[in-house]
Parts: structure tokens; C-alpha cells; sequence
């Protein structure tokens, strides 16, 4: 008879690495390295192995919390050097921030105490996400630590990531020079992006620019700003190749904070503006329209990107202008737009329309409700003229006039218009007749949960079913919840 452990020391112990790898990764962050120490209470072979594993050992969390909370700070200054000890040499990926969102003042006893472990090994960091708000307070809780540590911490050589979150204001002199620490000698760091709660104007941009953020080295951006902000910073940037851009719904567009930008190996842009309270105007010219100011979409023309070949448009209660997104398509010459991905809902469908018109070169488009939304009205959904525009046929071109490149739709089924549901399926089934010779058609339905709730208790689903029988002749559909 086998004994109970008998698997455990059969087993070899690389299996045994690589499985607890998998639970690690698993794991969420700021419990990976608990998890890991209870595993390897299992028994004295699976301590060995873990212990003897550094890449166990690199996720690093360290949550800040004031003495009055019931919870101390996590993990405590014993418990990260064990984990930082016990990664070895490997790259890390570290996270510093506070219990609760929105941090304490200086002025509560903080447990600090692992902060100062943490800033040392930060040169180690590969990905970092700093609440930046978490050094001010330490800065001036411990001001002399804080000099020290300027001194001390060494060049980040391995930084590539790096995630900050700037709190409410940006810190004061006292912390500068320590926060400046974090991205010294980082020459790898090629991505930033930027958490809340706040957003990031152009005063945050000039005190990082005091703390010599390297911004020139730059490929990857994502943040929350405004106009004024993104025409000041765009210029720092000569090498983004990818940048995504939100904009809060209480800042529009003026012409007089644009300028025209350049930025030639840019290849994926996503710009997402919305209005909460609002509703999706076209692009008009009466009176009412004149007073909401200049469309967000205007920015586009003022974008120089000849090699952009991915664009995430969503301009969700703003009115569009055609006008600026033909320029913005004008002066980019080829590659053109290979893929987009177009909110359902923004802009009027002959808007959409246009603007399909105008990227002959998609090659992938999706279409979904890119907004939080309580209700679609069935007005606003795409209607049964959409899908047929899209199917429509030149025979003299021997093409389709609109998106005669298009190998892939994604869709999301919640924008669908309740009596298109047949001029959908048409469109679909006349693309991929037409795609048979040798041409590649897929589509991918998505958000559908409500749509299959609806008629979940009679087992069928009627608008589907003609693309089902589209899938069972070998067609490539794919439908998600």
C-alpha cells in the first residue's frame, strides 16, 4: 500500500517548481507571497523547493496603513526582507501604495518602517506602480531616512514599466529628490501610464519634467488628461508607438490650446472621451450645437501619425466632425488604418458610415458600447441601413464599398437594433460568400448576455439561429457572453 506522501516525493521536484509557479501566478498580488509561505508549510520537500525557487519570491506589494487601523501595514519590514532576500537577483515587480484609496495625512502615525527596505530594492523593479503620495508623507515623517535614501538607492537599470499614481496634488521640494531616485539611470523604461483618482494636467507634467523623468524614451502612454495637457506632453514623446488618452466629461475642446503634432512611429491610438449626462450629436451647425464648443474629435486633425495602424475612437454624448477626422486620414499617408475599433453608439450612423468610408484598408473593425450605460434607447442602436451599407456590392470595383478589406468583425450584440437583427445576418452571410475564394471572413459576437437572458427559458434563440446555421457550414463565428 502506498503511503499518503508517496506522491509528493515521487514527483520530480522541477514538476513540483513549475506547478507551484502556476498557483503563484494565481495568486493576487499582495497575498502571492503569503500563499507561497503556507505552501511550503506542506512538508519539508515542497519547502526546499520553494525556497530554493527565486521566481516565487518577485512579486512584491507593500500596502501602507496607519497604526489606528486594525491592520498594520502588509507585509512588515521582517516579512519583506525574508521575500526580498529570497528572490534573489531577479527582476521584480513591486507595488507601493496605502490601505484605503484615499490616502491619510502626515499628520496620522503611519507604519513606515518598510518603506525604507522597500526604496532600496527598488532598483531591482522591472514593473513599478508608486503612489507618489505615499513618499510625501514618508518624506515628511521621516525626513532624514528620506536624505538618506537619496544617497543610497541605486541607478534603476532594469525599470521597463512603470505605473504612478499622484494623489491629489503633487508633492512638495522635500520629496522630489527622492521620488526623482525611482527612474534614475532607468534607460529601459519605455512604458508609463497613470492611476487616479485624479487627472493629470500640465502642472503634474512640469514637476515631473523637475524630477528629470525621462520622458524622450517613451513607447507605451495611457492616462487621463486634458487637451491643454496632451498638446505639452505629445512634444516629449517623439517615440510612442503605443497611447491611449481619456478625457473627463467636464473638459471639451479649444482651438487655441492645439497645436500640430508629429509623431511618426506612433502605431496605436486610443482617444476616449465621454459626457455623462449627455447624448450623441452629430456633427451639425444650428445654434444649440455652436454653444457646446468645439467637438473633441477635432483633435485628430491637429495628429501627424503615418504610421498609425490601430485606432480606438469612442466620442460617446460629444458631437464629431467629419471634417477633422478626413484631414487626420489625409495627412497620414500609407500604411493606412488597418484596425479599428469604433464605439457602437458615438456620432450618428451616417457618421459611422463616413467614417468607414474613409479607412478602406480595415482589415479588423469592432463595434461595441464602449460606455458605461444604464439603457440603450432602441433610436440610437445600429438600425437594418447600417448592415446593408455594408453589404453592398460594386460590381465594376468587384468589392464592397465599404470595407472591402475587412477579415474580421467584433460585435457587440447589445447595440443592435431589435428589427436588424435579419439585415445583420444577410450582411455577414453575403461577406463570407463573397470571401470563399481564398479570402479570409470571421466575426466575434460579444455582450449577448442580455439578449440570450431574454430567451434563455425557451431554449431557442431566434435571431441567431440563421448565423448558427452559417456556423454549422463551416463558417468562423465565435459568440461570447
Amino acid at each position: 500500500m502506498l503511503s499518503a506522501d508517496w506522491i509528493i516525493y515521487t514527483v520530480p521536484s522541477d514538476v513540483w517548481r513549475h506547478l507551484f509557479g502556476i498557483f503563484y501566478r494565481g495568486s493576487t498580488f499582495y497575498s502571492s507571497a503569503v500563499d507561497i509561505i503556507r505552501l511550503s508549510h506542506v512538508c519539508s520537500s515542497w519547502r526546499n523547493i520553494i525556497i530554493r525557487a527565486p521566481e516565487l519570491w518577485t512579486d512584491i506589494g507593500l500596502e501602507i496603513r496607519s497604526k489606528d487601523e486594525s491592520d498594520r501595514t502588509f507585509p512588515n519590514a521582517e516579512l519583506l526582507s525574508l521575500i526580498l532576500s529570497r528572490s534573489g537577483r531577479m527582476p521584480l515587480t513591486m507595488t507601493l501604495q496605502p490601505w484605503h484609496s484615499q490616502f491619510p495625512s502626515p499628520h496620522q502615525h503611519l507604519i513606515l518602517d518598510p518603506v525604507e527596505s522597500f526604496l532600496k530594492a527598488a532598483n531591482r523593479a522591472k514593473r513599478l506602480t508608486i503612489n507618489i503620495r505615499v513618499l510625501h508623507v514618508f518624506s515628511r515623517l521621516a525626513p532624514s531616512k528620506c536624505q538618506e535614501l537619496v544617497l543610497e538607492m541605486q541607478p534603476a537599470q532594469l525599470l521597463e514599466e512603470l505605473t504612478i499614481e499622484l494623489g491629489y496634488e503633487p508633492p512638495i521640494d522635500d520629496c522630489d529628490r527622492l521620488v526623482s531616485r525611482l527612474w534614475a539611470g532607468a534607460s529601459l523604461l519605455r512604458s508609463l501610464s497613470f492611476l487616479g483618482p485624479i487627472i493629470i494636467y500640465s502642472d503634474e507634467i512640469e514637476w515631473l519634467k523637475t524630477t528629470k523623468f525621462p520622458f524622450h524614451q517613451l513607447t507605451t502612454l495611457e492616462m487621463e488628461t486634458d487637451v491643454p495637457c496632451l498638446f505639452s506632453l505629445l512634444p516629449l514623446t517623439p517615440r510612442l508607438v503605443t497611447a491611449a488618452f481619456e478625457f473627463p466629461d467636464r473638459h471639451g475642446f479649444k482651438i487655441e490650446d492645439a497645436k500640430i503634432l508629429r509623431l511618426d512611429v506612433l502605431r496605436d491610438l486610443k482617444l476616449h472621451a465621454t459626457v455623462d449626462d449627455g447624448e450623441p450629436h452629430s456633427d451639425s451647425e444650428d445654434e444649440d450645437d455652436r454653444d457646446l464648443g468645439e467637438p473633441m474629435m477635432r483633435l485628430l486633425e491637429f495628429l501627424i501619425s503615418p504610421e498609425l495602424t490601430t485606432l480606438y475612437m469612442c466620442f460617446w454624448g460629444h458631437r464629431w466632425s467629419l471634417d477633422a477626422f478626413q484631414k487626420f486620414v489625409n495627412r497620414s499617408p500609407q500604411p493606412r488604418i488597418e484596425h479599428l475599433r469604433l464605439d457602437a453608439l458615438g456620432g450618428s450612423q451616417e457618421d459611422r458610415l463616413k467614417c468607414l468610408w474613409m479607412l478602406p484598408s480595415l482589415k479588423t473593425l469592432q463595434l461595441a458600447i464602449l460606455q458605461d450605460i444604464e439603457r440603450v434607447d432602441e433610436d440610437d442602436c445600429i438600425s437594418e441601413a447600417f448592415w446593408d451599407a455594408l453589404r453592398e456590392w460594386d460590381e465594376d470595383a468587384g468589392a464592397f464599398v465599404l470595407c472591402p478589406r475587412v477579415e474580421k468583425i467584433t460585435f457587440g450584440y447589445n447595440a443592435l437594433s431589435w428589427s436588424a437583427s435579419v439585415a445583420f445576418a444577410q450582411m455577414i452571410e453575403s461577406r463570407w460568400q463573397r470571401s470563399l475564394e481564398g479570402k479570409k471572413f470571421e466575426v466575434v459576437i460579444t455582450d449577448t448576455s442580455e439578449y440570450m437572458n431574454r430567451f434563455r427559458s425557451g431554449g431557442a434563440f431566434p435571431d441567431l439561429d440563421p448565423l448558427l446555421k452559417l456556423k454549422d457550414a463551416g463558417f468562423s463565428l465565435l459568440i461570447r457572453v
